[in-house]
């Protein structure tokens, strides 16, 4: 009786509340394993008013929504699936907070057919994969669609010629198009091949043919953009961030070379850890450095890959008395005599104290 009052009041309040919108309103999900959790999403659209989201056998990632006008907001929830199969309809309800003794509600219909067999199967969705120089991993950009309804740990086989190599992968939830990035060492001389990467759960569930280019060194374009440089400095080390991208065309090994002068003279140079930074990808590059005197430093920094080098970027730096350390040595030593002194004093006053 209830679900049947609140669906009628759905039906009625459309055009009350047609200023809140949801998409999709209905959400159909085929072939799912009874006594399993069912995950799904939909997008509110507000109205400048304020919501709560509730549903039999649902939970939200938040029961309570207050978008202005126009802003939208993805509600994922998670529904129990029970144990009986065939197709049901459930729903998610929306109802508006008002002073009003209205009650406006706005609803979707959730479309579960279940069943009691387990289906493993999944599908190659997207599939990228380009030409590279010899001596550099292969990477292969790609997604894989569970269409089954359990979770499935599917591996990856590559091969080419007589070169098999095969990954595990992370797991993959029931109707979730996952991406993966791949890297593969391949010892190859320079050539044009042909390849097949299969997807597999102990049995085959996909494949795909490619093919691509091994070439000789420097024929690639290389390319990193030095696009900013922050730092953080507590006590008297500072943390050096430089933010990079790949705008090249293979994949770069980088790192960040500051130079640090005092009073326009070389005192030191640092060379952060070095770092794979993939094609089109953004990264930061992290360096270390302990000031041991205050004063006025300068910092020259640059970004070096695959024996090319960025342009410069200057950092002007104030070390005061505040950021140099206590425990330096120097420092130590006095703590440790002050703290002599003090025993001293004290002994000598304690018999005093007793008179």
């Amino acid at each position: 009786m209830k679900l049947i009052i609140y669906f009628f009041l759905f039906l009625i309040c459309l055009t009350s509340v047609s200023s809140l919108a949801i998409t999709p309103p209905i959400i159909k999900f085929d072939n799912v394993l009874m006594n399993s959790t069912l995950e799904g999403k939909f997008i509110v659209y507000g109205d400048g008013s304020k919501y709560e989201i509730s549903g039999d056998s649902f939970t939200f990632d938040q029961n309570m929504i207050n978008l202005d006008t126009g802003e939208k907001e993805t509600i994922n929830f998670y529904f129990n699936v029970p144990e009986r199969t065939g197709v049901n309809e459930y729903y998610v309800y929306l109802k508006k907070i008002t002073n009003s003794n209205v009650n406006e509600i706005l609803g979707i219909k959730i479309i579960v057919n279940v069943i009691d067999k387990e289906i493993k199967n999944a599908k190659i969705t997207d599939f990228i994969i380009k030409n590279i120089e010899i001596g550099q991993l292969l990477d292969i950009q790609l997604k894989l669609f569970n269409e089954g309804n359990v979770i499935i740990n599917p591996k990856i086989t590559l091969k080419i010629d007589d070169y098999n190599y095969t990954q595990e992968l992370s797991e993959i939830k029931p109707l979730a198009n996952q991406p993966f990035n791949l890297s593969f060492p391949i010892d190859l001389k320079t050539g044009a091949y042909e390849g097949i990467i299969i997807l597999s759960n102990d049995e085959l569930l996909d494949s795909k043919e490619f093919e691509f280019d091994i070439l000789e060194y420097g024929t690639l374009r290389r390319g990193v953009d030095f696009i900013d440089i922050n730092y953080e400095l507590g006590n008297n080390i500072i943390k050096l961030i430089a933010k990079v991208k790949n705008t090249g065309e293979l994949n770069a090994k980088t790192y960040l070379h500051t130079e640090i002068y005092s009073d326009n003279k070389l005192i030191d140079i640092i060379e952060g850890e070095s770092n794979l930074v993939k094609i089109n990808e953004e990264k930061d590059l992290i360096s270390y450095y302990k000031f041991k005197n205050k004063g006025q430093y300068k910092l020259v920094n640059k970004i070096v890959y695959e024996g090319e080098e960025s342009q410069n970027k200057e950092l002007t730096i104030e070390i005061k008395n505040k950021y140099l350390s206590m425990l330096n040595p120097l420092n130590g030593f006095f703590i440790v005599m002050l703290i002599i002194i003090s025993g001293l004093i004290i002994l000598k006053i304690k018999p005093l104290i007793h008179l």
